[in-house]
């Protein structure tokens, strides 16, 4: 995509990350800052990472998103009213994602969106209605069971090959700190046994029942496979990107922490074909998994907004927040890069963290994740041109490490 550092764009890039994480919103802020985009970045937490970046033009802070959305909701129109150009909005994790899709109404008149309709939206954020879309229009979808009234967890228990998955309807709904626990962190379960299946499942039913089991797709991570799709506002796919994760945190159910550029255009095609069908418009990420015995591609979920790792395909040439940006403005959209691969994208904390749990069953040795390291890469923190994300983070990880060690110190004397 042509470099266009130099332009002066009069329309902000509202970047909503009131319940993100601190990996997607970095390299949203960085993909539109580095086009000449003034990006106002909204949140509720003061320490985030984007906060320090060069690229930030300004900040707006909430209070508390769990406690009154509606605020967020209010403090977006009062920017937008104040602005001469209607600005684009861009939400990150998917509570933001929800926040907007429903309010969306309410902030149609002041923001240009770059998701798709309500109703994708909430259909591919509900796992049911996903799955059952997704049978209707023939999607290639592993069997999926919802548990109801109609149909007992001790029922499908019964029925299911093992291993399975049991994962939550909506992914917000494992945010809560006690579920939190339960699953250390994971955005899904593998069980292997009926037993274990109805056991875990009646442990989180006790917080949030909204749960659906699903066959499990064997294979390491790194059969794991992402789609990155920008679907214009004609309908057709202006821009693309596939990443193939590597290693995950937490491992085996978790976000890409190390990632590489591979680009797979059979991939390409069936993410697009699933899009057409769903009538979609806007910045999806489609997951994949290779089943090692067919060789088939394998849809797990469809996200209406960019990856946690965006920031791996703008290093690679495909900058999909951008053309997002341009082409609901209606501006002109210059014609995608071919991507560059072999590319990897390494989130290094949670990295080191993952390996404990991939030494324990083998799939990485110590000496073969240092030799992973090689060859050209990208970093989520540390940027040459942005660096200041990276020495806030690195900081105040020192602080930390010698204020643990100060008091472990004290303790014993």
């Amino acid at each position: 995509m042509k470099d266009s550092s130099n332009a002066v764009h009069t329309h902000s890039a509202v970047v909503l990350s009131c319940k993100g994480g601190d990996q997607g919103d970095l390299g949203l802020v960085r993909s539109l800052g580095r086009e000449g985009v003034p990006v106002v970045f909204v949140t509720e937490n003061p320490r985030a990472h984007s906060l320090a970046s060069k690229y930030i033009d300004s900040s707006i802070f909430v209070n508390s998103f769990k406690a009154n959305p509606r605020q967020v909701i209010d403090k977006l129109v009062a920017y937008a009213r104040d602005r001469v150009h209607k600005p684009v909005l861009f939400p990150t994790a998917d509570p933001d994602l929800e926040l907007v899709s429903e309010y969306r109404d309410d902030l149609s008149e002041h923001y240009h969106f770059t998701m798709p309709s309500r109703k994708i939206v909430e259909t591919f954020l509900d796992k049911s209605r996903f799955f059952g879309f997704g049978q209707e229009k023939f999607f290639p979808l592993p069997a999926t069971f919802t548990p109801s009234p109609e149909q007992s967890i001790e029922t499908i228990a019964a029925r299911v090959d093992y291993p399975a998955i049991l994962k939550p309807l909506n992914p917000k709904a494992w945010s809560r700190g006690r579920i939190q626990e339960m699953v250390n962190s994971k955005k899904a379960l593998v069980v292997d046994s009926a037993d274990e299946l109805v056991q875990r499942f009646n442990a989180i039913a006790a917080y949030d029942s909204s749960m659906v089991v699903q066959e499990y797709i064997p294979g390491r991570d790194d059969r794991l496979y992402s789609v990155h799709i920008y679907m214009g506002k004609n309908g057709e796919p202006l821009g693309s990107f596939v990443g193939r994760k590597i290693r995950t945190y937490p491992a085996y159910a978790g976000i890409g922490c190390f990632v590489i550029s591979e680009f797979n255009q059979a991939l390409v095609d069936i993410s697009v074909d699933i899009l057409r069908k769903s009538a979609y418009l806007g910045l999806a990420l489609l997951q994949f998994k290779k089943d090692p015995d067919s060789g088939r591609f394998v849809l797990l979920e469809i996200n209406a907004r960019t990856s946690s790792w965006n920031q791996l395909a703008l290093v690679c040439g495909v900058n999909l927040p951008y053309m997002a940006y341009l082409d609901v403005l209606d501006k002109p959209v210059p014609t995608a890069s071919a991507q560059r691969n072999d590319v990897k994208y390494i989130y290094f904390k949670p990295d080191v963290i993952a390996l404990s749990e991939y030494r324990k069953t083998g799939d990485w040795s110590f000496s073969s994740w240092i030799k992973s390291y090689s060859g050209r890469k990208t970093f989520q923190l540390f940027c040459i041109d942005d660096p200041f994300p990276f020495i806030k983070v690195f900081g105040r990880d020192l602080q930390s490490f010698f204020g643990s060690l100060l008091n472990k110190l004290f303790r014993f004397r």
